[in-house]
């Protein structure tokens, strides 16, 4: 929760699903929401957002995941193992009980994710912030994608 403490000044998860979101100032992205939004509506939908340092991708994400009832994780430099406990502890907040599981790879909790989220009839988002740290900690990663 350090991530949203010093960036946006609040103390919890603000995509979590019973959590009330801090206003965020509007962003005037439509066109990237409506590109978000169509990725989400797509079976199985993935959408990869890349570009610059400091042009506000994780804020963008932040807004829309927020306003669509999803969940936002931020990845940093642990070792996989570790990434994937913190992962798991995040996704309990949707699903309860997901943590209780020790996941030994990413496709046993990708696995998980999916089984959880069709059984509710959730259909997102989860957005993965910083990415790449989580594929520098484990290459086998894409391809559980």
């Amino acid at each position: 929760m350090d991530f949203f403490r010093t960036h946006y000044g609040i103390t919890d998860n603000p995509c979590a699903h019973d959590v009330r979101v801090h206003a965020l100032p509007d962003l005037n992205r439509v066109a990237e929401l409506r590109r978000l939004d169509a990725a989400l509506q797509r079976p199985d939908g993935f959408a990869a957002i890349w570009g610059r340092r400091r042009v506000g991708k994780s804020r963008l994400l932040l807004e829309w995941c927020a306003s669509r009832e999803g969940l936002y994780t931020v990845a940093d430099g642990s070792a996989a193992p570790v990434q994937r406990r913190y992962l798991a502890g995040e996704v309990a907040r949707r699903f309860p009980g997901f943590s209780s599981v020790e996941y030994p790879d990413w496709s046993s909790l990708l696995d998980r994710f999916r089984a959880e989220a069709v059984a509710s009839g959730w259909r997102g988002p989860w957005v993965v912030d910083e990415l790449p740290y989580l594929i520098a900690s484990d290459r086998s990663l894409p391809s559980a994608l």
